[in-house]
């Protein structure tokens, strides 16, 4: 049996190695980080949690749009549920600093998991991993709420959880099913992943027929499954066809998609030396140059020895009657096979969407070595103990880590602040009755206009936004109104507000008009 450790030492792995974690959050109150952009139309749908509009699906998403020709939503709105509470705090940076806090709070989960299914070594080993796998990541999605960034470290938490369920720990399946869910619902390029890796611990738990029995967990299951899931349940059974509906036709649909060639060259790069989490991070040409290039040699033959590794484990592991082995060996095929469904699946009209669809491809990478580096070394006669020594120079190694990806990162400088105070500046102007209509030309004005939407529904003014239904929903989109607020540098009317924001920095004016 293991030696006893303090119980700090997975928080303290975790600490340091979501060091860039804690920088990064810290980063946004300091510039004053305010939502713009996709992260603005976010803000206005959690804002919208608790009242009569509050959100059915999660947010839009472009490539499963495209397939289906209708606009098409990820599952469920668990995203905007999260953001719903910091929002309403004083700080705007709050909702980033809060989002930073469930990566380190996730971070933490994988270190225990980590600890409890391979000891110290394995622990230390994924602290490390994760520390150096956040070097492949841009900086600002450490903690940010955009929903391509939100279910990272997620991810990699119900990784964690489902290798644990497949070895007979019931107790985390309510668990499982509260992750999994936020995962999936926040961005659909999760689901295939998400599902093989669910099924693979369900799988392992009906097998290990654990005791006590599953009646206690079942039930808890159940009800944070309702609670997750009644919101889009309620969406597909008031709308005709239903996004659920529309999800399905998005992924049958005959539009033209990178390909299954793409998908396995996206595998090559995920798993196959030297693998993207490995590598800095990756702009939208990379990416679609390394899944439509010629992969090397090195990288191609560690692919297909990464592969039948954790075939050969799956072997192994059922011969001997060994969960952890064959499930560890099942989890990473699954990751590598939803690897090549995400990119084959991408529609071409869509390929450049992959600068951010195919991040998670760097966390799942790192899982899929841990893995399989864990199915290695349980095979071979490597001390169940390690001395603490050894633990001291592990921790020591986690923390040199976790310094030195963070020291290498240049932060973002956005102007958050001149965006804060424009829109400060309209919505003091603006009378406090009647409802305002957003109008916008030009994307920099575009982005202005999501800050507008936000702080005009932070200070619950009404608001038409016009053009904006795919983003914030129906009920916005369309309305009586007694003004019209012009955001762009043609902007009509009397002005209100001027201010440069944006990076690259771009004068925007506004004005505003009577019907």
């Amino acid at each position: 049996m293991q030696r006893a450790r303090p119980h700090a030492l997975p928080l303290i792995c975790a600490l340091l190695a979501g060091l860039p974690i804690v920088v990064m959050a810290i980063h946004w109150i300091d510039v004053g980080w305010f939502p713009t952009g996709d992260r603005a139309d976010y803000s206005v749908k959690a804002l919208d949690v608790f009242s009569s509009r509050s959100p059915l699906t999660g947010p839009w998403s472009a490539g499963a749009t495209i397939a289906a020709g209708e606009t098409v939503y990820s599952p469920g709105p668990l995203l905007f549920w999260a953001m719903a509470l910091p929002l309403r705090l004083p700080w705007p940076s709050a909702v980033q600093v809060a989002m930073g806090l469930v990566n380190l709070a996730s971070l933490a989960g994988v270190m225990i998991l980590a600890r409890r299914r391979g000891g110290d070594l394995l622990m230390i080993a994924t602290a490390v991993a994760f520390a150096v796998m956040l070097r492949s990541l841009p900086p600002e999605v450490y903690a940010d709420v955009w929903n391509s960034s939100a279910p990272l470290v997620p991810f990699v938490l119900l990784v964690f959880l489902c290798w644990s369920l497949a070895c007979g720990e019931a107790r985390l399946l309510p668990l499982t099913v509260l992750v999994a869910s936020f995962v999936v619902q926040t961005h659909l390029t999760f689901l295939a992943a998400t599902l093989g890796v669910v099924a693979v611990g369900v799988a392992g738990l009906l097998v290990a027929r654990p005791r006590p029995p599953l009646r206690r967990p079942l039930l808890w299951t159940a009800a944070a499954a309702l609670v997750c899931w009644i919101a889009p349940l309620v969406e597909q059974l008031v709308h005709r066809p239903g996004n659920f509906v529309l999800i399905v036709r998005s992924a049958t649909s005959s539009t033209e998609t990178l390909g299954r060639l793409s998908g396995v060259k996206g595998v090559v790069h995920t798993v196959g030396v030297p693998p993207w989490w490995l590598q800095a991070p990756r702009n939208a040409l990379q990416r679609l140059i390394d899944v439509n290039a010629k992969p090397s040699l090195l990288a191609s033959v560690t692919t297909i020895l990464v592969v039948l590794g954790l075939a050969a484990a799956i072997v192994v592991g059922l011969r001997r009657h060994r969960p952890a082995l064959w499930a560890a060996g099942a989890i990473g095929l699954v990751i590598c096979l939803a690897v090549a469904v995400d990119v084959s699946s991408t529609p071409r009209a869509a390929a450049l969407t992959t600068q951010y669809t195919l991040r998670w491809a760097a966390p799942a990478g790192m899982c899929v070595w841990l893995l399989l580096g864990w199915c290695v070394v349980s095979m071979l006669p490597v001390p169940a103990v390690l001395p603490r020594a050894a633990v001291a120079l592990g921790v020591a190694l986690v923390a040199a880590a976790g310094i030195a990806v963070t020291a290498s990162r240049e932060l973002p400088d956005e102007r958050y602040r001149a965006s804060h105070e424009l829109t400060d500046t309209v919505v003091d102007a603006l009378p406090a009755r009647g409802t305002t209509r957003l109008q916008a030309s030009g994307l920099e004005a575009a982005t202005s206009r999501s800050a507008l939407s936000y702080a005009l529904r932070r200070a619950d003014r009404p608001l038409v936004v016009p053009g904006a239904g795919r983003e914030l929903g129906a009920d916005y989109g369309r309305g009586a109104w007694v003004r019209t607020l012009w955001v762009g540098p043609n902007a009509k009317g009397r002005p209100v507000a001027q201010a440069v924001v944006g990076s690259p920095p771009s004068p925007v004016v506004v004005s505003v008009t009577r019907p």
